[in-house]
């Protein structure tokens, strides 16, 4: 809900590319697919870099610009639930797939050249938010995002400790499909709800409904959250 969100935010103009680590089966992929269906969200269930903006000699102009996935998402909410396969290349494709997603995450577009096709892009703005998931992220990953800056952030799930009569209680009362679909409908009604705040105006551009995040407001909620905030940045 908070990365969708971010899309509603006025003055927010700089993508925003978030990851869920956790083991297998803690539900990483069934949380990522349950916004999928909702306005202004495109999925796959992966992708290469080099899709974003093809380099394809065997395709025109016209199927590379249907193929590029970069304008597809433009405006809105990329769900990826399988983003493991992107950390595990090569050390040197692994630095040129980072600096890709790196300067998308600036929102300014991305332009490229190659011998067979020339110079292909798209320019800026580029608003989108992207979010996925992976098992973990290998150390020389973060080890180059140190180098790259703040541009994805993580957030650990903690590892299941069910006990033996919790476990033997989920498998007597199996309506796991029931409970998603409730789960999904409860979002996508919140979404819904969400949207429809007065305060809000629809973005010409976008056509996605905006509020402005008033920051300048002296409310002692509001300091205390900026304050944690910056302290978080200067960490």
């Amino acid at each position: 809900i908070t990365m969708k969100c971010i899309l509603n935010i006025k003055t927010i103009t700089l993508p925003t590319i978030g990851i869920i680590l956790g083991p297998p089966g803690a539900l990483k992929t069934v949380t990522i697919n349950m916004p999928k269906g909702a306005r202004d969200t495109f999925t796959l269930d992966n992708f290469t870099p080099k899709s974003l903006v093809s380099h394809n000699s065997n395709l025109t102009e016209e199927q590379l610009q249907e193929n590029d996935i970069l304008p597809k998402i433009k405006n809105k909410m990329f769900l990826v639930p399988e983003l493991s396969p992107l950390f595990t290349n090569k050390e040197e494709d692994l630095s040129n797939t980072i600096g890709m997603i790196v300067r998308i995450a600036d929102g300014e577009g991305y332009t490229s050249a190659t011998g067979s096709k020339g110079v292909r892009g798209y320019e800026g703005p580029i608003m989108f938010v992207l979010l996925g998931a992976a098992v973990d992220i290998p150390r020389k990953i973060h080890r180059m995002l140190s180098r790259l800056g703040p541009k994805l952030y993580f957030f650990r799930l903690s590892a299941a400790n069910d006990d033996e009569d919790t476990i033997l209680q989920a498998i007597q009362n199996d309506n796991y499909n029931d409970k998603t679909q409730k789960i999904k409908k409860a979002l996508f009604d919140y979404l819904e709800y969400f949207e429809s705040c007065p305060n809000m105006e629809l973005d010409p551009e976008s056509g996605i409904p905006k509020i402005r995040w008033d920051s300048t407001k002296s409310i002692s909620n509001q300091i205390e959250a900026q304050n944690i905030i910056i302290k978080l940045s200067v960490l």
